[in-house]
Parts: structure tokens; C-alpha cells; sequence
């Protein structure tokens, strides 16, 4: 089966054969100029004087003569100067590729730290983690973004899939080791004391007993790491609100510092947004579209332990049994 390291190789192969096709007919080209302008030399060379012999003036073969040889040492100059040009501007191209290819990281990073506001696509779990990681980081090392902390919007998936690909023997190390990264950053926002809000709709215990095992399993694992991180953070908050999204839903969010990380499902994709401005604008029409005129609803470990009680009470009474 295949993994995004070996598409990602793929593509890096394509791309490498359609720069050179692209060298190969550029020079295909520059030899069919190249030829053609020969050509016309060669016709200018001898048809000149032919024409001058035959059909002009003896008075006037003399000059015409000259004027046509100066022609043609133009020409033969141009055409060199030019081929030489296009040599010279051939092997810059081929030097600033080659820088390009060596500095690359550092250009990454470069723009990644200077260009503000931007979006920016993310197409894969990897990606989705690096970047999660980078501003959950920030978020700890700026006392500005400290004080105002993260939001989640959602449950915000990302790690699940990886975990479970690894499980069936198909996830790739650079998606583990991106999402140990995350989750080890979460880890010390926890450590740390970190102000954390996840605003999210918690399914009802009817509507969860009807779900799959897979589904259940995963959100009574997901309710109790909830549990945890609400004994262990103070500074920890979670609120039911009906108008956000449930666990599980296609579309999540984490506004951490200066970045708005929206997530696609379980980490198949998703978008980065940068910049101060813009990110409060984002996360400020999201929090207002999910007022519903009441006040959320806060939840204490207590209380969501309760919560959590209440799902597996309702899948043995729906025959089903306790995860």
C-alpha cells in the first residue's frame, strides 16, 4: 500500500523528468534557431554576391559588395553574442538551482518566519503535526501568546490517524515522529500551566450507543484523556456548546500565537493561517458563530467524568458492552 513518503517520492521523480524534458527541448530549440540562422548566412553569403555579379552595375558591385560583407560580419558577431548570452544565462540558471536545492530548508524557514499574513495548504498528517508543533512551541517561548493561549475548535484528531496507520502497519516514521513531536509539546503546555479552551458538542449518550464499536471506543479514550488533562491543567477548559463541532467532525481548529491551524477530518489535510490580525479575525467569527445566546457550558473533571459514566451506562443498557 502506498505511503506518503512514496508518493511524495513520486512526484519529487516527476517533477526531476519534466525539468528535464523541458532543459532537452529548450535546446532542441536554441539548434533549430541555430541552424536556420546558418542557413541564412550561408544564403546571404553566396546570393549577395551572386545577385551583385549578374544583375547590378559594375559601378555599383564594389560598394554593394562591402556594404553586404559588413552585413554579413554583423550577423556572424550577433549570432555569437547572442549564443553566448544564452550559455551564460544557461549555466546562472543551473547555478541558482543548484543553491536553490542546498538552501532549501533554509528558505522554508526564512519564509516561514518573515512572510506574515500568508495561507498556506498542508496535504498530509506530517505537515499538519510539524506545524501544529512550531506554534504550540511558540505559544510556550512568547509571554505575549502565553497569556492568551490556544483555542481548540473541535477535537482536533490529529495523531489518531497516524496512530492507528501505525497499528495496521502502513503509517510512515515521518508522520510518527512529527505527531510525537505534537504531542509532546501538548504535553508541556499541560506541564507548564498553559491556558487552554476546547469548545466542542459532546454527543449524547442515546445517539453514542447507537455508534460503532470503533466510534466508541475512540471517543470514551478520547473523554478520558479530556478527564485527564482537566485534573492535571488548571488552566485547562472545556465547554459543551451545541453549535460547535462534535468529536469526530470533518473540520477542526487550533489558534495558537500568530497561526490558525484548520484540520480536515482525522489529519488528511488541512490549512495554515499566519498572521496576528487575520488569526483573531478567524477565531473571533468562529467563537460568535457559536454563540447560541446562552452561556456555554463549562465542564469540570468531575463532570465530565459523570459524562463519561453516562456513555458506558448507555451502551450496556443498549446491549452493547463497556469499552
Amino acid at each position: 500500500m502506498d505511503t506518503q513518503g512514496d508518493r511524495k517520492e513520486f512526484f519529487r521523480e516527476e517533477s526531476a523528468l519534466d525539468r528535464e524534458l523541458h532543459a532537452r527541448d529548450t535546446k532542441i530549440r536554441r539548434r533549430a534557431v541555430d541552424t536556420a540562422g546558418i542557413v541564412l548566412l550561408v544564403l546571404v553569403s553566396i546570393g549577395g554576391p551572386y545577385i551583385l555579379l549578374t544583375h547590378i552595375d559594375k559601378a555599383w558591385a564594389g560598394p554593394l559588395g562591402f556594404a553586404v560583407l559588413i552585413t554579413v560580419l554583423f550577423y556572424i558577431g550577433g549570432l555569437v553574442s547572442i549564443r553566448a548570452c544564452a550559455q551564460r544565462a544557461e549555466r546562472s540558471i543551473d547555478r541558482l538551482e543548484s543553491i536553490t536545492e542546498e538552501h532549501l530548508g533554509e528558505i522554508k524557514d526564512t519564509v516561514t518566519a518573515r512572510i506574515r499574513p500568508r495561507v498556506e495548504p498542508l496535504s498530509n498528517t506530517e505537515d499538519l503535526a510539524e506545524e501544529g508543533a512550531r506554534y504550540v512551541r511558540e505559544v510556550r517561548r512568547d509571554e505575549t501568546y502565553r497569556k492568551n493561549g490556544i483555542v481548540y475548535v473541535g477535537s482536533l484528531g490529529l495523531g489518531s490517524r497516524t496512530s492507528l496507520a501505525s497499528a495496521e502497519g502502513h503509517g510512515t516514521s515521518g508522520e510518527d515522529n512529527a505527531c510525537a513531536d505534537y504531542i509532546a509539546e501538548q504535553t508541556l503546555l499541560t506541564k507548564d500551566r498553559i491556558r487552554q479552551e476546547r469548545h466542542i458538542c459532546l454527543i449524547e449518550p442515546d445517539a453514542f450507543s447507537k455508534r460503532g464499536s470503533r466510534f466508541r471506543h475512540s471517543y470514551l479514550s478520547w473523554t478520558t484523556r479530556q478527564v485527564q488533562l482537566l485534573q492535571d491543567n488548571p488552566e485547562y477548559y472545556l465547554f459543551n456548546r451545541p453549535r460547535a463541532p462534535r468529536w469526530g467532525a470533518s473540520t477542526s481548529w487550533m489558534f495558537a500565537g500568530p497561526a490558525g491551524l484548520q484540520i480536515v477530518g482525522d489529519g488528511v489535510a488541512g490549512t495554515l493561517i499566519l498572521g496576528d490580525t487575520v488569526v483573531n479575525n478567524v477565531k473571533a467569527a468562529i467563537l460568535n458563530y457559536l454563540e447560541d445566546g446562552k452561556s456555554p457550558v463549562r465542564y469540570s473533571s468531575e463532570q465530565l467524568e459523570e459524562y463519561r459514566q453516562e456513555l458506558i451506562a448507555a451502551q450496556v443498557a443498549d446491549g452493547r458492552e463497556a469499552a
